[in-house]
């Protein structure tokens, strides 16, 4: 048995899986099976030990393709890798060593590059940071996860929600946490991650984000501007995350381990929406200013959970 088995579902549609090849072809690692999961086969030339999973026609959700494969896994450490994303060379060695060395991690991503630049993606490193900034996005740079096996455990105790379509480790991460799961990121680029320049929009999920951004300034009694409601929904669309699962994390969060981080990540979510205002031009409207520092000093989560 491998001691890590690498998991990519390669939909039809994908065009830059040559991308994929080369960074798993190029791995110092070699104690791997990687399991491509496609609904046809594929032909292309890899060279590291790879087994193709035809899969059935019902199932076609990336969050579907996830629960059905991870419960069938017996290797030690399980790590995704993206279709179109670029895993250079030595990323699979650093988070197995790091993972065998810190037995109490159950959860390792780490950073990533843009498209083929030095663009450097930053996360945060330690635990209790992680948690608190589910709050503004995701915590984890998901196509560089690598999780601890655990019999029965990834797909069915903790799995993959097919509500959301691009967005499915969201719900992910807060079912880790409420099942006490510890967290790492490495302060490492693992993958080159690819970003299109014309990223295809879901309006049912952005839709769904701008309700959620809603609901929470609506427990925190604080109002919308006219003027920025177009922008503040553009700002939203950032965020997915159900209704009641976002209660629950702040509640979660709201435990004393993480009161500083999540004081911290409030503040942080006051400053990204500064910063969108002022990349267009609103900041220097006193009202609207007044009113992101409202919403960065109010204790709004002691109104949500009363």
């Amino acid at each position: 048995m491998n001691k890590l088995t690498v998991v990519t579902y390669l939909h039809q549609n994908e065009s830059r899986f040559e991308r994929c090849v080369i960074g798993m072809n190029r791995q110092t690692f070699s104690d791997l099976e990687w399991l491509i999961l496609t609904h046809k086969p594929i032909e292309v030339e890899i060279t590291c030990l790879h087994r193709v999973v035809i899969l059935p026609e019902h199932i076609f959700l990336k969050s579907d393709v996830l629960n059905f494969i991870l419960p069938q896994i017996t290797s030690p450490y399980i790590a995704y890798n993206d279709s179109d994303d670029k895993s250079f060379p030595t990323r699979f060695e650093q988070q197995v060593a790091f993972m065998e060395a810190n037995p109490h991690i159950d959860i390792c991503s780490g950073m990533f590059v843009v498209n083929e630049t030095e663009n450097t993606w930053p996360l945060n490193e330690r635990h209790e940071m992680i948690a608190a900034y589910l709050l503004i996005n995701s915590p984890m740079a998901n196509p560089s996860v690598m999780l601890k096996n655990k019999p029965k455990f990834w797909g069915q105790v903790v799995k993959y929600n097919s509500q959301y379509v691009r967005a499915q480790d969201y719900g992910f991460w807060l079912s880790c946490l409420k099942h006490n799961l510890n967290f790492y990121n490495l302060q490492t680029p693992l993958i080159s991650y690819f970003v299109s320049d014309n990223p295809k929009a879901d309006d049912t999920q952005e839709d769904f984000a701008i309700q959620i951004r809603k609901d929470i300034h609506r427990y925190a009694q604080l109002s919308i501007p006219d003027n920025l409601q177009q922008e503040f929904n553009n700002f939203c669309k950032l965020r997915y995350m159900d209704k009641t699962e976002l209660n629950e994390l702040f509640i979660f969060l709201n435990k004393q381990k993480y009161k500083r981080p999540f004081k911290q990540a409030r503040s942080a979510f006051a400053w990204h929406l500064k910063l969108y205002l002022n990349t267009h031009s609103l900041i220097q409207d006193q009202y609207l200013n007044n009113w992101v520092e409202k919403f960065e000093k109010k204790s709004w989560f002691e109104k949500l959970i009363g």
